[in-house]
């Protein structure tokens, strides 16, 4: 059986965490790791990444970096939020609160998988 596991979340968490996740969801080899991480600066992605790579090894598939400042990341959050008949005070909370920053997470996750 195939498991797809989407691993998204902020890369300073992750050393931390990683045994609780090893043991509980690597657990054979059919379970395969998509995973969209935040990482801002360009030293801390290639020291994550070779981290990454060597703890979860054949199991992690694909791996996209993304912060909250991504163009494409902005774009998409302001288009929604326009759509959203809410106070500005609501649409200003959901800018900062990290929500929609998670969705883009999983949906970079999944764009993975798909192709």
């Amino acid at each position: 059986m195939k498991v797809a596991v989407f691993y998204t979340g902020a890369l300073r968490t992750y050393r931390r965490t990683f045994p609780s996740f090893r043991r509980n969801l690597l657990l054979h080899d059919g379970v395969h790791v998509f995973a969209a991480l935040h990482a801002s600066a360009a030293d801390a992605r290639a020291d994550g990444e070779a981290w990454l790579r060597d703890a979860m090894g054949p199991h992690l598939k694909a791996l996209a970096w993304c912060t909250p400042e991504d163009p494409d990341y902005v774009a998409h959050r302001e288009a929604s939020l326009a759509t959203m008949p809410l106070p500005e005070s609501w649409k200003d909370y959901l800018r900062r609160s990290g929500s929609l920053f998670e969705h883009h997470q999983v949906s970079l996750a999944y764009e993975q998988m798909a192709a």
